[in-house]
């Protein structure tokens, strides 16, 4: 024990240094996860499951149509945006202007993550349980190049959690912590509704997680603040997103007969459950039905009746088909993306990154628990969400970057509540710029 206390403790020691390089104030993760987001070569957001493509389609469909008549599961308002770049600069407009949204999105998560970032705890803390904790950070940008050649969805989702578990503290009034340092009040509640945003628009499941989201606003609100004027801000808040978001929901259900903003999760739950029955409704990737987004849309509500009803008739099978272990490995992982092999990414994700992230969000929950209450629990509840839909809907070939949107704020929750700690015994935060900086 004492050989593997002292080399956690000398790694440990590293990973400090390069958090903290550069006067404790130091941008060298997210600064590496930004420049590798914009060397990735992203899909665009418009030609996401091809519904839209090649991208003259877009160029001809006007902005309402693009509003009204558009059932991609990505951001749809983006949209509006590429067809704005395309016209003006053609595809390499387009490519542009999503390289830098998912750009600007990786430095918003990596930049709260560094913010939140306890090194005071971690230097007086054990050196295992440290350099557990800090791993996951030192590794970012690695991460962020395995799960990068995907949508602008995957960052957006990710950061509208982060928002919301910030709201809940907010609210919840665990704001000791220097990450809350000069945070205004009107400013909270801005960025609250943006993140309802992005988490309902940027994922088929994001109207779930609102849903949660808006219970537990309203537990904290009803049980622990009983405060009208809060109250009403909370239904301002709730009633100004509904106004906005309810266009789409409505649309979708006016084409697809579902509120839910996808038209290919019958076709996703067949990847989980390849029952032959239901794999013929499945359009192939390059055909024109599945670039025919009513006609794909129908196809796969067919294959999720099928998949449905295979399952009551086949129940042993269907729990084969779940339980997998390469599905396993794919969501624990997470392995199975474009730029690496398996292997290669095995080695490196479940240990350093993975692994780390699940083990410190299980320590914690076990012996913090009456510290954090319905806080914790609640945000927990938002970061697993994805993990849950990726394991009954998903293959988990494409985990790195379906699962960003769980395994990034299951950290910053970790850390986030360790700095609280760290406020609370008033030690020295681990990054003495964020005094007096804002949340970005």
């Amino acid at each position: 024990m004492g050989h593997l206390t002292f080399a956690s403790t000398s790694i440990r020691g590293a990973c400090l240094r390069l958090v903290t390089s550069l006067g404790e104030s130091s941008y060298l993760i997210p600064f590496q996860c930004v420049l590798i987001a914009l060397f990735l070569d992203h899909t665009p957001n418009f030609a996401w499951m091809h519904v839209i493509w090649p991208y003259e389609r877009l160029l001809e469909q006007s902005h309402f149509e693009l509003f009204s008549q558009t059932l991609i599961p990505s951001f749809r308002p983006f949209l509006h945006l590429e067809k704005f770049f395309g016209d003006l600069l053609g595809f390499k407009g387009i490519h542009i202007i999503n390289q830098v949204a998912y750009a600007t999105f990786v430095w918003l998560i990596a930049d709260q993550l560094r913010k939140a970032m306890p090194c005071q705890q971690l230097r007086q803390g054990r050196p295992v349980s440290g350099l557990i904790l800090l791993l996951p950070y030192t590794v970012l940008p690695f991460y962020f190049a395995i799960a990068g050649a995907r949508t602008i969805a995957d960052p957006m989702y990710a950061y509208g959690i982060i928002l919301m578990i910030l709201f809940l503290m907010f609210l919840q009034r665990k704001r000791n912590g220097a990450i809350f340092e000069g945070i205004t009040t009107a400013k909270q509640y801005a960025w609250a509704a943006s993140s309802i945003i992005l988490v309902d628009l940027s994922r088929p499941y994001g109207i779930f997680v609102v849903a949660v989201f808006a219970i537990s606003v309203i537990w904290i609100v009803g049980k622990r603040l009983r405060n009208l004027k809060i109250f009403t801000r909370i239904v301002a808040l709730f009633g100004g997103c509904l106004l906005l978001l309810t266009p789409y929901h409505a649309n979708q259900l006016r084409y697809t007969g579902s509120v839910v903003l996808s038209n290919w999760g019958g076709c996703n739950l067949v990847e989980v459950f390849p029952f032959q029955s239901a794999r013929k409704h499945v359009p192939e990737w390059e055909s024109k039905a599945s670039q025919d987004q009513f006609k794909s849309a129908s196809m796969c509500k067919d294959a999720q009746a099928e998949v449905i009803s295979s399952i009551r008739q086949h129940s042993l099978k269907a729990i084969s088909y779940l339980l997998r272990p390469k599905r396993f490995v794919q969501l624990l992982g997470p392995w199975g993306v474009f730029q690496y092999g398996s292997v290669k990414n095995l080695i490196w994700t479940i240990p350093f990154f993975s692994g780390p992230i699940i083990f410190s969000w299980f320590a914690y929950f076990l012996f913090s628990r009456r510290q954090w209450s319905i806080t914790f629990l609640a945000s927990s509840l938002l970061s697993w969400i994805p993990m849950v839909f990726s394991f009954i809907s998903h293959s988990g070939a494409e985990a790195a970057g379906v699962l960003m949107g769980f395994y990034l704020p299951l950290y910053f929750l970790v850390l986030i509540g360790l700095n609280e700690r760290v406020a609370l015994k008033k030690a020295t935060p681990c990054l003495d710029s964020i005094k007096n900086t804002t949340l970005t």
